[in-house]
């Protein structure tokens, strides 16, 4: 990559007035483009200062490509007779003047090295999308403006937006879906109650489309809508919600619970088992698990209350499927779980475990 030269304009007399009554806190913006490959345009250039009798300085702005630091070199026009000690005469107008110069120079070469890592960082992610994408050319550049637009509404960069499309493409959806769905991960990452990646925000989401068999944005988005109302309600973080799910979406899905099921069994046995997430989801797969080998041999299951036995119909009566892993666990809680003893809850929990 060729050393890179920048440019701006400065008007050190209203600087002067201004350093006077004001902080010396300023904001410089430096917009670059790219077209994902390199850096293509910041030409060898120059800042000019005027000062307040037309004298002309000339600032070059330089970085180094091998050791990433700024050199800057002043030179003076010999178009005007005055010069700096002759405007300036007072010694404290002179060093103002020099500091104001150093100021800029000093933020701009900042702004200007976060610019080159933003584009560093673009180019990655389109490395990564050209490599399960057949977009090429125009197309290409078409398709990551309008991410970038799409990131805009989420407030995240198009960088972020290309890294989520990616992991969509790679699981097989279409460009076009894999915009739509990007915006919504990157939604999530937004609303989530830890920091985490586009790449694992975009596979949660995934994971939970492909476990309950719908594709569709509305549903995508109804995921994150969902963890977002129970961890604002409930006594547990999205960031528990999401990894339960993430280890056992797929077993309940396949045991025929919903997402809502799903997310509220999650919810109830991590607001008891507060920071163990990853257990509770371990320990529902086995018990819809151990549900499901009842139900091979026996359409209910047996409990007992104060020593009476009741039964549970693991059996759909209309269909003949086995019914959900909620609605089961549902109808035992509602047949007296808070009359059982505690022999009688323990006697069912290990019979439900498995041992």
């Amino acid at each position: 990559m060729s050393d890179f030269y920048a440019k701006f304009r400065a008007d050190t007399t209203q600087l002067v007035k201004d350093l006077k009554t004001v902080s010396a806190q300023q904001t410089f913006k430096v917009k670059v483009q790219a077209d994902g490959t390199q850096v293509k345009e910041l030409q060898k250039e120059v800042m000019k200062v005027v000062d307040s009798e037309g004298k002309m300085t000339t600032v070059t702005n330089t970085l180094n490509k091998k050791t990433g630091e700024f050199n800057q070199t002043l030179k003076e026009s010999a178009n005007t007779a005055k010069t700096w000690s002759e405007e300036f005469n007072d010694s404290f107008q002179k060093v103002l003047r020099f500091g104001s110069i150093t100021a800029i120079i000093g933020a701009f070469s900042q702004a200007l090295k976060e610019a080159v890592q933003t584009v560093k960082e673009f180019d990655d992610s389109l490395t990564e999308f050209k490599k399960v994408s057949d977009l090429n050319g125009e197309s290409l550049d078409a398709y990551t403006k309008k991410l970038g637009e799409l990131g805009q509404e989420v407030a995240r960069t198009r960088s972020e937006m290309v890294s989520s499309a990616t992991e969509f493409v790679k699981s097989g959806y279409s460009e076009e879906d894999a915009a739509q769905l990007a915006k919504i991960s990157e939604l999530y990452r937004n609303i989530a109650d830890e920091a985490i990646s586009s790449g694992d925000s975009a596979n949660f989401i995934i994971s939970q489309m492909k476990a309950f068999s719908n594709n569709t944005e509305e549903f995508a988005l109804h995921t994150i809508n969902a963890i977002n109302n129970v961890s604002n309600n409930m006594a547990v973080s999205s960031s528990d919600i999401s990894t339960a799910l993430s280890k056992t979406s797929s077993a309940m899905g396949a045991l025929g619970n919903t997402y809502e099921q799903t997310v509220a069994l999650v919810t109830s046995g991590t607001e008891i088992m507060q920071g163990q997430a990853s257990k509770v989801s371990r320990g529902l797969r086995t018990i819809g698990n151990n549900i499901a080998n009842v139900a091979q041999d026996a359409d209910t299951l047996e409990i007992s209350v104060q020593g009476v036995t009741k039964q549970i119909d693991l059996l759909d009566s209309a269909t003949g499927d086995m019914r959900s892993t909620f609605d089961i666990m549902q109808d035992i809680f509602t047949s007296g779980w808070e009359n059982m003893s505690n022999a009688e809850k323990q006697a069912l929990a290990i019979s439900l475990a498995g041992y």
